[in-house]
């Protein structure tokens, strides 16, 4: 019996249009998690395929004595061997001599695992030498070089070595390195990047006191940001499944209220309390699958068509599986809580009352103190989600991120506690003005509020959420691209031997190309707990002024040293420990005082005083400086290198980093308008349904005598009295759960941002919000006023 109830309402079109906004719901709220599954699985592959080919596919990189690595066990590991002559041998070129280190190697290889930017193949007689070496020796690419006699072709030019650290007059050259005489192996191992495998070599290495360098680590970053969207991601569904729940409870309730009869009417003929309720499961089931097939099919098309907008490789058409378990139980459970809350009142009618209270809507009136009470408590809670916390002390980060987790709460409830009170409050400031069409609306605002709450509540939350999501991308992406010209306070670096000839030489430089000098430090490789990390002997002053940043003169003065981020997190190090800092065989005890990330060198660095070690311990030393208006960074380059000068530009980096950060959110940036334009057809789908509700009320009015022009205008003051309140409300908790939500943000990722709201953006969502809502709701007014009143009462 029940099956034949189900099919005989779907096959009723008046019923069918009635639950058609269901289906509308369910589908979007598919697309929005399933397109969004679709653009950051994708992405996030991107984006790791992208770092290996730019950077090579080895995971760790082993340096040791050949007879050790000689029996290493690589565990089913793909690898590349650099053998290396460390003993010196003569380099020469058009009677030029030098002596430096070969190394031999499938360079081909060595390309694919590591990314020596070769972009042809390698054969035999052919090398690669590195840029300081090519400066000795005056050399260009595709020079010829002679090595015990034998001639070579220079392909490529190294201005890094860092695989090697030994020496920085280094030849690679094509051959097997077991055809050779050679006493150091450098591996470069590819683990297919399994953390099982990785680890495992790891604890092997250890085992065998065999130095390593862990490249898999360098991704860690990227893939914590990702883990961190997705923890904002999942965040942005709850708020969704919220807004579709109201939404489809709304849209449900209305139905339930308008066949209040149909259901009294079965129940007197028999129909038990359980098989009402059955029949409703079945028959919003019905809707939500036929949505959920049309989101999954809509849902991966848009996340496809997002990729291809903001090149974003297609390495699959399906989201990952969690997201489609998310969008098909948010679309079933969402649907059947609501069907479960509707029945609530109705099964506790008798079948009598259902028959006889059809068209009881109007609220009760309430007490003036209740409303006091009740905008009192809202303003409390709002005050209370207001207060900065920070006042009243310093917090840990687990404290603070609870806090504004409660805050937002509490800025909710405050705000579901105030908005009809002023909404009452409203209307009855209003109806003092001498215009019957607009005392009506007031009136019908004031006794039918409760058949508004839905679109009330939906505007709410479209608002609140619109808000979030635009404030927390527009102020990351403001701040992270304004980093990039903030942090690095300086156009150019120059990077030369320290000895007094190059000193000279960097001085006459400086003087000559009237550079203003920002810093200059002593740079090498030291070692901490067995890893390799970047030196540099710097002063506070100094270190401040180059990245625009705030250390304490302390942190950086004696034993006292500054560390990377990673370096602290990767050794377990934390401020105010002591570690063992060895340069060059020296061995410091030092104390770590602070901790930066910066954007040149934030990956393993160490920041020391200049009279921590002594200066001539220092390989090299760096010069920060900016240009003049005189000067090109061309015409710098070129006369540094005439000097024997190492030449970097800064503008490079700046622009790379800029670059990356557009095009890791711009796919965000299509997300979020997808989300918005759907979130605007559930409002409007919503403002469409609570329209049509209101038909019979209206249909009466134009029976009376009152004309179609009277009947819209009374329809659309009421509307934009509760629509204008709603989001003037709605506009001030959204700034408020936005700030919150992106201090929560900062905290997570660890990243010190100012809030800053974008007024702009959060103006124009508010004014399309109400335009929008004002267009819907004049879509289904002009059908009211112009339908037939006879045809349409004798339904109701």
């Amino acid at each position: 019996m029940i099956f034949i109830l189900v099919a005989g309402r779907i096959k009723n079109k008046l019923e069918r249009n009635r639950n058609i906004p269901i289906t509308i719901a369910v589908m979007l709220v598919c697309i929005i998690i399933l397109s969004t599954g679709v653009v950051y699985s994708n992405a996030r592959r991107t984006m790791l395929e992208q770092y290996w080919a730019k950077n090579g596919s080895a995971d760790l990189i082993v340096l040791g004595k050949k007879d050790k690595l000689s029996s290493v066990n690589m565990m089913d590991c793909n690898y590349t061997a650099i053998g290396i002559n460390t003993s010196g041998t003569l380099i020469e070129h058009n009677k030029i001599g030098r002596y430096g280190i070969i190394a031999y190697a499938d360079i081909n290889k060595v390309n694919e695992h590591y990314s020596l930017k070769l972009t042809n193949a390698v054969f035999s007689n052919e090398a690669i030498i590195t840029s300081h070496l090519a400066k000795e020796l005056n050399v260009q690419k595709n020079a010829i070089i002679s090595i015990n006699n034998t001639k070579y072709k220079i392909v490529q030019i190294l201005e890094s070595t860092d695989i090697f650290n030994i020496n920085n007059d280094i030849v690679l050259i094509n051959g097997d390195p077991d055809n050779y005489d050679v006493d150091t192996v450098c591996l470069l191992i590819d683990c297919a990047h399994n953390v099982e495998k990785i680890n495992n070599l790891i604890d092997y290495f250890k085992a065998q006191d065999i130095s390593y360098i862990n490249r898999y680590e360098n991704i860690k970053p990227l893939t914590d940001e990702f883990d961190n969207l997705l923890s904002n991601i999942y965040i942005l569904f709850a708020a969704i499944a919220i807004i579709g729940g109201v939404l489809i409870y709304n849209t449900y309730s209305i139905n339930v209220r308008k066949r209040l009869e149909y259901w009294g009417t079965l129940r007197t003929l028999g129909l038990k309390k359980s098989k009402v309720i059955v029949t409703m499961l079945m028959e919003i089931c019905f809707y939500s699958i036929l949505g959920i097939m049309f989101g999954v099919v809509f849902g991966i098309g848009m996340g496809i068509l997002i990729c291809i907008l903001t090149d974003t490789n297609i390495y699959s058409y399906i989201p990952e599986n969690y997201f489609t378990i998310i969008a098909i139980a948010i679309s079933l459970i969402v649907p059947i809580m609501s069907v479960l809350l509707s029945t609530r009142k109705l099964l506790k009618k008798s079948p009598i009352e259902m028959l006889f209270g059809t068209r009881s809507t109007a609220d009760k009136n309430r007490p003036r103190s209740a409303i006091t009470i009740e905008i009192g408590i809202g303003i409390l809670l709002i005050v209370l989600s207001v207060v900065d916390i920070l006042m009243f002390g310093k917090f840990d980060d687990k404290t603070l991120v609870l806090v504004y987790s409660l805050q937002i709460i509490l800025c909710l409830i405050g705000v579901i506690f105030i908005l009809k009170p002023f909404i009452e409050v409203s209307a009855k400031f209003l109806m003092n003005i001498k215009n019957p069409f607009l005392r009506l609306a007031c009136f019908n605002i004031k006794t039918n509020l409760v058949s508004l709450k839905g679109i009330v509540m939906s505007m709410v939350l479209t608002v609140i959420i619109l808000y979030t999501i635009i404030g927390f991308s527009t102020n990351f992406k403001d701040w992270a691209v304004n980093m990039a010209d903030r942090q690095l306070n300086f156009d150019f670096q120059i990077v030369y031997a320290n000895n007094h000839l190059n000193t000279s030489n960097a001085n006459a430089f400086i003087d000559d190309e009237k550079i203003e000098v920002v810093g200059r430090n002593y740079v090498d490789v030291a070692t901490i707990k067995g890893i390799n990390v970047y030196i540099c002997a710097t002063t506070a002053d100094d270190f401040n002024a180059m990245y625009n940043v705030k250390i304490n003169e302390k942190s950086i003065s004696g034993n006292n040293v500054v560390l990377s981020s990673k370096v602290m997190k990767d050794l377990n190090i934390k401020p105010g420990d002591k570690v063992n800092l060895s340069l060059n065989g020296i061995e410091k005890i030092v104390t770590v005082s602070d901790k930066t990330d910066l954007l040149d060198n934030s990956a393993f660095a160490v920041y020391v005083s200049k009279d921590l070690f002594d200066i001539s311990n220092y390989k090299k030393t760096r010069i920060c400086g900016k240009i003049s208006k005189q000067n090109s960074i061309t015409e710098l380059k070129s006369k540094a290198s005439q000097r024997n000068l190492d030449f970097y530009s800064m503008t490079d980096i700046k622009t790379q980093w800029k670059e990356n950060i557009v095009r890791g959110i711009e796919p965000l940036e299509y997300i979020i308008a997808a989300i918005i334009i759907a979130l605007m057809l559930l409002l409007g789908n919503t403002i469409l349904t609570n329209a049509e509700e209101k038909k019979h009320n209206f249909l009466i009015l134009r029976s009376i005598g009152l004309k179609r022009k009277n009947v819209k205008t009374i329809l659309m003051f009421e509307y934009l009295i509760t629509e204008m309140v709603t989001i003037l409300v709605s506009i001030g908790m959204g700034i408020v759960v936005s700030k919150k939500f992106f201090a929560i943000n900062c905290i997570m990722s660890g990243f010190s941002v100012d809030y800053k709201a974008p007024i702009i953006q959060f103006a124009l969502i508010g004014i399309a919000i109400l335009i929008l809502s004002c267009v819907y709701s004049l879509k289904i007014f002009t059908k009211i006023s112009v339908d037939d009143i006879i045809s349409e009462i004798r339904y109701y």
